[in-house]
């Protein structure tokens, strides 16, 4: 990708975020405690590098996007399920809350490690993650179909101008907004009608990936026997929750008296500082093992920890590892985090579409790409010994941990080292 270059010096998109929360977190005034929202699809590696750009602050918290919005909830009703359609992702979330006459218990701020911390004066409830889904697909996308439509570039300002168009839609049927060309040098009006960005909406995908996203829901939720009839609300947030089509969607899966806009911009804030209820989540990706594929000729992935898994996992999952050489001097383990894309983003001719996959596509992130030897086996390692034992868990912070012993010798190699930090 492009990366600019400022003052002599090229920014990759982790030093620009980096410098960008530094300079948040500068100007701010001493803070003890912060919680920060991600994406349901975020991976492992990005929550590890937020650990670190914020690793000062002595109390930080991770809520995915559409559950902190639960969190700001406070309808008296016992199951939400949470609609968030921002810029750059879509995220659905299915959460029981807690009744309002429960009995408090002492909440908790994760803190960055394997500690927990209890503020003294914290009382919380809990709420439970039943299912969640989520795809790389926002109001960002939006803006693009819009400029293609109107025969505008996709730069910066065209972006602009276009995002404009779609939030006054919000409010009115049509609008017309004014174009400098800087090639031309001429003006020319751009108009826009909510009937025309539906069909963008349609023809190019989005309702098709939400049907997506909300099959993977349902699918998740019938797996814990959920009963649908028992959903207490359906919550629109995010900047399309203002747009006629996100409400329309949902009209065509839920009763329209269980559909509502709470707060749509700000409810993700609200909830992620709501510290009188404590979150009971899953895991949206899976966890798993590369192994060589006899009959592909090519690796692949086993999984070994579902998605679905509430976390922390408190039984370890072990697999034993042995040599495949004689006086093998160590063994090697690589270990991913998987996710399944139904989705794709495509070019067709001189339009880009959301395009649904005929068939699920495995995509596999290796948290220990640069380390895949587990340990060094001394003595060295024999065909047909079972050597290491190896137990996986996953920690508050969302985070794959090994533990690792040599039978041979019964001795710890690693203890409850995260996976994406094995040196």
């Amino acid at each position: 990708g492009f990366y600019p270059e400022i003052n002599g010096r090229i920014w990759d998109s982790e030093a620009l975020g980096a410098a960008f929360l530094g300079e948040i977190l500068a100007v701010l005034p001493d803070i003890t405690a912060l919680t920060l929202t991600v994406p349901v699809g975020s991976f492992e590696a990005y929550r590890r590098w937020l650990q670190q750009v914020v690793a000062a602050v002595p109390q930080v918290r991770l809520v995915d996007e559409p559950l902190a919005a639960v969190l700001g909830y406070d309808r008296p009703v016992e199951t939400v399920l949470m609609v968030d359609c921002g810029g750059g992702t879509l995220d659905l979330a299915l959460v029981q809350l807690p009744p309002l006459a429960a009995a408090t218990k002492a909440g908790f701020w994760l803190k960055w490690g394997d500690r927990f911390r209890n503020p003294p004066m914290a009382k919380s409830r809990m709420a439970r993650a039943i299912a969640k889904a989520g795809e790389n697909l926002g109001g960002a996308d939006l803006d693009r179909w819009v400029a293609e439509f109107c025969g505008l570039p996709t730069h910066r300002g065209a972006l602009r101008l276009c995002e404009r168009l779609k939030m006054a839609l919000s409010a009115q049927d049509s609008v017309v907004e004014t174009w400098w060309d800087e090639e031309t040098l001429t003006a020319r009006e751009i108009s826009l009608t909510r009937a025309q960005l539906a069909a963008l909406w349609h023809e190019r995908g989005f309702a098709a990936v939400l049907d997506g996203a909300l099959a993977k829901v349902r699918q998740q939720a019938a797996n814990q026997g959920f009963d649908w009839d028992a959903l207490g609300a359906v919550v629109l947030v995010g900047g399309l929750a203002h747009l006629p089509m996100l409400p329309q969607w949902a009209a065509r899966h839920f009763p329209v008296a269980k559909i509502q806009a709470a707060r749509p911009l700000e409810a993700i804030a609200w909830g992620a500082l709501n510290r009188e209820l404590a979150l009971a989540d899953v895991l949206y990706h899976s966890y798993g093992v590369r192994y060589w594929d006899k009959r592909e000729k090519a690796h692949n992935w086993q999984p070994i920890i579902p998605a679905g898994t509430p976390y922390p996992l408190v039984e370890p999952v072990v697999l034993t590892l042995g040599a495949s050489q004689p006086n093998q001097p160590c063994i090697e383990l690589m270990v991913g985090e998987l996710g399944e894309a139904e989705t794709e983003l495509v070019w067709l001719g001189d339009r880009l579409v959301a395009n649904p996959l005929a068939s699920r596509r495995r995509t596999a992130l290796p948290l220990n790409a640069h380390q895949l030897s587990l340990a060094k086996l001394d003595p060295p390692g024999q065909p047909g010994q079972d050597r290491l034992r190896v137990e996986f868990t996953i920690d508050g912070d969302r985070t794959l941990c090994l533990t690792v012993t040599d039978l041979l010798t019964d001795t710890v190699l690693l203890h409850r080292q995260p996976a994406i930090a094995l040196l």
